[in-house]
């Protein structure tokens, strides 16, 4: 791994994790029901949508039949794949549904291997197996507050699982293709495509009668909400822009059995080291374990 991706990496794992924070913190403090998180996931799409179409038209980027195709498709899958992330956290534990949908990042290494001629020696099988025995340590599997596992959230934790190593794939598969067009272009596209998802979910959801008992407390209905979602939709919007275009970038620049190992790896390990430094929380001997496992198994990745 080239000093110049490693940087890249760790760029693209910031602005995950800030994505990921700041919509973390936004729906423990603000949403009242899925109506709420659906337009604001609706309104972090236009904003990442409008940056992107602005980027492609100063880059002048191409938007040819397959990259209008391939983007809309890509964005569908996104939408659909937040969607069945949240139904997952939301009906079973959190911890086991970290660990399942992790083993996404098996698809685009065996699809490098398959259809790009990626070699996988030995000591990237060591790596890869490390990262996911790293996270099945460094998470808390003995929460008190987590709902227990069901059938329905089983079927949502591999829909989720499938829907997101698919999504890395259709990455990799863009950036390896030639004349597939403009990032800029594609990723626009996408964006779009899930915001017109995510908005049609929010005007289904605040017609169920589960959503309409939340109406008199919803933010939608307030002044504040108006406020806050300016600031934490351009947060989530930028961050989400700088990770998609530099993860496509290092999709054709690295094989994808050290590349998505190590951004699903890495978002986790630097949620956990900001949770120690700046929040003050205390890891049980476990999930120290798990955190030097998963550092151990970047630098085997790295220097494979």
């Amino acid at each position: 791994m080239r000093l110049f991706h490693f940087l890249l990496i760790a760029v693209t794992v910031s602005c995950s994790v800030a994505f990921s924070s700041t919509r973390s913190r936004f729906s423990k403090k603000y949403v009242t029901g899925m109506s709420d998180l659906m337009i604001f996931n609706s309104t972090c799409c236009f904003l990442a949508a409008a940056l992107l179409t602005v980027a492609a038209y100063i880059a002048k980027d191409t938007l040819n039949a397959f990259t209008f195709g391939y983007g809309t498709a890509y964005g569908l899958l996104i939408a659909v794949a937040s969607i069945s992330a949240l139904k997952a956290f939301q009906t079973g534990p959190l911890s086991y549904t970290t660990v399942i949908t992790s083993f996404a990042m098996v698809f685009p290494s065996v699809a490098g291997v398959l259809f790009w001629n990626e070699s996988i020696k030995p000591i990237k099988y060591i790596g890869m197996a490390l990262i996911l025995v790293s996270i099945f340590f460094a998470i808390n599997l003995k929460k008190k507050d987590e709902k227990k596992a069901s059938l329905i959230w089983l079927m949502f934790c591999f829909l989720t699982l499938f829907l997101n190593g698919t999504n890395s794939v259709m990455q990799k598969w863009f950036k390896m293709r030639e004349n597939s067009g403009g990032t800029f272009s594609f990723l626009a596209v996408s964006f779009f495509v899930s915001a017109i998802i995510t908005l049609s979910a929010f005007f289904y959801l605040r017609r169920t009668p589960k959503e309409k008992e939340k109406r008199a407390n919803s933010l939608v209905r307030s002044d504040m909400f108006k406020r806050v979602i300016i600031i934490f939709s351009l947060i989530c919007g930028v961050t989400t822009v700088v990770s998609n275009v530099l993860t496509l970038y290092l999709a054709g620049a690295m094989d994808s059995a050290v590349l998505f190992p190590v951004l699903n790896g890495g978002g986790l390990y630097t949620v956990t080291i900001v949770s120690v430094v700046f929040f003050k929380e205390r890891l049980s001997a476990r999930q120290w374990v798990g955190l030097v496992t998963g550092f151990a198994a970047i630098m085997i990745l790295a220097v494979s």
